[in-house]
């Protein structure tokens, strides 16, 4: 109950910051900007996916307890899992090269 009452109050911050950031393309037109909307937009689906498919079918919600059972949800639950991770792992990677890029050599990183 904790991590979706966490949740809930994570996923309305995420997509106001979503919505600014989108909002103000002058001001955030940046490699690094860009990069932090796709992973914002992977962690807002993240959200929604892992509740919707594990969290509330768990307590009779969402799903009937048939389907519940079947190999397509357990299949698609995993896959959503596991693609939404490695796609933030794979994001916050490539915002670490571009943060140290930026640091150790900010001439050339600029003209990038």
């Amino acid at each position: 109950i904790a991590q979706s009452v966490v949740s809930i109050l994570t996923l309305p911050l995420a997509c106001s910051i979503l919505f600014v950031l989108a909002r103000n393309r002058r001001t955030h037109a940046g490699a690094f900007f860009t990069l932090f909307k796709i992973g914002q937009v992977y962690d807002i689906v993240s959200l929604i996916t892992f509740h919707m498919i594990g969290v509330f079918p768990t307590q009779g919600l969402v799903l009937d307890d048939e389907l519940m059972g079947t190999q397509l949800f357990c299949r698609t639950y995993h896959f959503f899992t596991y693609f939404l991770h490695i796609c933030e792992a794979l994001n916050n990677t490539i915002i670490c090269l571009n943060r140290a890029t930026a640091v150790l050599t900010p001439f050339s990183h600029q003209k990038v």
